[in-house]
């Protein structure tokens, strides 16, 4: 019974260590101040794996997502930038397609400019064809 006791607290130890501080967060109810001082104790390449992990999480937060979002991508690559923008802009859209309808120039912009670099056409013309 010990070593049973013993093996499980080992595997739970583990397995929060697996995890992302922000995981073992309550975030429902926190305030947008409480998000937005949380992310600046944040390394830049954890940030935006938090927005993600946030949005599916607590996506019923009162924050300003795409401002969030805005600030954050700054510290990726160029191609995880692009990555990033068709996740977060699928997400967006599904959950607040009014405000991203009014809101979507820098996302858009910014995969269109990709697209166009690299020579992907197909998704280039799917990007123009809903700006």
């Amino acid at each position: 019974m010990v070593l049973f006791v013993t093996m499980f607290v080992l595997i739970l130890m583990i397995m929060l260590k697996l995890m992302n501080d922000f995981e073992t967060i309550n975030w429902q109810g926190k305030t947008t101040d409480e998000v937005y001082e949380y992310i600046e104790t944040l390394a830049p390449e954890d940030q935006y794996p938090f927005l993600k992990w946030l949005s599916q999480h607590a996506p019923e937060l009162d924050i300003d997502w795409l401002d969030f979002f805005e600030d954050i991508r700054s510290s990726l690559t160029v191609a995880e930038n692009a990555d990033a923008c068709v996740e977060f802009s699928g997400w967006f859209a599904a959950r607040f397609p009014d405000k991203y309808a009014e809101q979507f120039e820098f996302i858009e912009r910014d995969l269109c400019d990709y697209y166009l670099y690299n020579g992907e056409l197909e998704k280039l013309r799917d990007r123009i064809s809903f700006i």
